[in-house]
């Protein structure tokens, strides 16, 4: 059966679910529909990152049965809060000409960024296509649903670092930042 995700990003220092639609119209919500680095949904939920740290993670309707590989990470209120019967989603979000070319991806608990010029180079399949780093690494349930990196995935290693950043303090910047450690993650699908 498939597994749909929601993103959940912090605001005002509580999380905030983010609907699954763009311009009112629904977006596919598994998490391969949503992880391409050109995907207008994915590309409108990084924006809200755009010279803004938030933590950030991309909740699977099944992420509770994979809390305890996320010991550090509250799922169940992120789960809660994306799925829960009290949930506010924020509403809609608009298209956007946001892109991710000449930027870097940061997380602030790690002190680490990616280099998302370097990323799409490295990740760019055969086949044209390349896969949205904030989703994947934010993801809290893959390999539980139809739908999740896991199936096409080239090593296990990459399966391995989908969520590694799972409600970590994320900012997307035009600059390199100072003292932090550059890291590439490959996410290639076959």
């Amino acid at each position: 059966m498939g597994q749909y995700y929601r993103p959940v990003i912090e605001k005002n220092n509580k999380p905030i679910a983010i609907d699954t639609y763009l311009n009112g119209e629904y977006e596919c919500a598994k998490l391969m529909e949503q992880s391409w680095y050109t995907a207008e949904y994915v590309n409108a939920v990084s924006e809200l990152l755009y010279n803004k740290p938030r933590q950030i993670a991309w909740v699977g309707d099944y992420a509770i049965s994979v809390a305890d590989k996320f010991p550090n990470v509250p799922v169940e209120l992120l789960f809660e809060t994306a799925y829960g019967d009290n949930s506010t989603p924020i509403q809609s979000l608009k298209t956007t000409d946001f892109s991710l070319g000449d930027k870097y991806l940061v997380n602030h608990d790690t002190a680490e960024f990616i280099n998302l010029n370097k990323y799409y180079q490295e990740n760019l399949a055969s086949d044209g296509y390349c896969t949205h780093p904030v989703s994947l690494l934010t993801a809290i349930g893959n390999g539980q649903g139809g739908g999740d990196f896991l199936y096409h995935a080239q090593s296990e290693e990459q399966v391995n670092n989908v969520g590694k950043w799972a409600w970590n303090t994320l900012e997307i910047t035009d600059t390199e930042p100072k003292g932090y450690k550059e890291v590439m993650y490959h996410f290639i699908e076959d």
